[in-house]
């Protein structure tokens, strides 16, 4: 697969899983006490864990899947059936409780620093984005 084409299809295939601007209104809900210093920190502290947490995965995706003997094709099944999930509940409207759960909502809003647990881990970076990661990456290890 030629790298512009790769590229491509990893950066618009991680940007709609990730779905930042869809992370925008409870970001703000569970901010909203918070001063625009504070938000802008935990923003910054939240991209900077979903990046870590992705290129994580995306360098351990293969030793991963030898450690524990699962095969790609096992496993695209596997994150098929999350993104179909994902998707259905983006067709309906409505965040994808993989992603975010209520419960995480109102417990964020608790929160002194929501940058890492809940918005980085799983909103930003989720179970659909993280096995896309190990996938594409795997693919492209072929």
């Amino acid at each position: 697969m030629p790298l512009f084409q790769f590229a491509l299809v990893a950066f618009t295939s991680i940007f709609v899983l990730v779905d930042p601007i869809a992370a925008v209104p409870t970001f703000l809900a569970m901010t909203g006490d918070a001063n625009r210093a504070s938000r802008r920190h935990m923003a910054a502290r939240a991209a900077w864990t979903c990046l870590i947490v992705l290129l994580t995965f995306s360098i351990a995706g293969t030793f991963i899947f030898r450690l524990f003997g699962i095969t790609l094709a096992a496993f695209k099944i596997a994150g098929g059936l999350i993104l179909g999930l994902i998707g259905l509940d983006m067709l309906r409207a409505k965040r994808s409780p993989t992603k975010e759960t209520p419960g995480e909502t109102e417990e964020g809003t608790e929160k002194e620093d929501v940058g890492i647990i809940p918005l980085g881990i799983p909103m930003l970076a989720g179970p659909g984005s993280i096995s896309s990661v190990m996938v594409l990456m795997s693919q492209n290890a072929d």
